[in-house]
This record gives C-alpha cells, structure tokens and sequence, in this order.
C-alpha cells in the first residue's frame, strides 16, 4: 500500500467473509480497507494487522434470513426479500 509497493507480493490474506466478495476500497491514506461481500455484510480492516476491526450487517425484518433453496417464490419476491436482508448464496 506504499507508493511503489511490488503488486506481486501479498501483505495478507483476509479471510472472514462468508462468500465472495464483490467490492474493496481503501481509506484515502491506505491504513483500512472496507469490502462488500455477497454474504450481505461490509468489512472494515487494518491493512497493517489484516485484522476486522468492525462488521456492518443487515438491520431488515428478513436480515440474515437464508433463502438459497427457497422455492414458490418468484424472482421479484426474491430481491425483495434480499433488499429487506434476506441473503441467497446461489448463483442463477
């Protein structure tokens, strides 16, 4: 993360989310990275450590509610559910 750091070398590997992660940002002076995964959850981190400093969860009537295999629903009423928390690992 220093200016001129080797790409090629890993610093660490963050290994707490549930499923892929989709998005990473640093902090504008590279001390904390937050990433968004599809386990509904952001993540933020000390880049120095690799340590989670703090989780940032879904606060809906259906948070963390599985609907993977849920069937009868259509696929309108399942986003609606994931936009209220609801969370699917399934990939269609």
């Amino acid at each position: 993360l220093e200016k001129g750091a080797d790409w090629g070398q890993s610093r660490h590997v963050l290994h707490d989310h549930q499923h892929w992660v989709w998005t990473i940002a640093f902090s504008p002076d590279g001390t904390n990275l937050a990433s968004g995964s599809v386990d509904a959850t952001v993540k933020l981190w000390d880049t120095a450590s690799g340590a989670c400093l703090f989780t940032l969860q879904p606060q809906g009537p259906y948070a963390g509610m599985n609907i993977t295999n849920a069937t009868g629903i259509t696929d309108a009423q399942r986003q609606a559910l994931q936009a209220l928390g609801a969370v699917d690992h399934g990939w269609r």
